[in-house]
């Protein structure tokens, strides 16, 4: 979503979100500051993060239960 644009406006705030729903669904819950969200999907828009990377930026901020 992030990157292709599906939206004329709110693509990367629709990303995150749709991210953020689909782990809280699956009962996974992130700890990061806005900041830190804001740079991860602006790296992912702008092709700077691979999905390898997003994939381990997710692992890293798992919160422990």
């Amino acid at each position: 979503m992030a990157k292709n644009h599906p939206f004329r406006d709110g693509n990367k705030r629709s990303a995150v979100h749709s991210m953020l729903v689909f782990l809280y669904i699956n009962e996974i819950e992130l700890e990061y500051t806005q900041l830190e969200l804001e740079e991860m999907i602006i790296a992912v828009a702008d092709n700077r993060m691979s999905s390898d990377e997003l994939k381990d930026w997710i692992e890293k901020r798992i919160q422990k239960k």
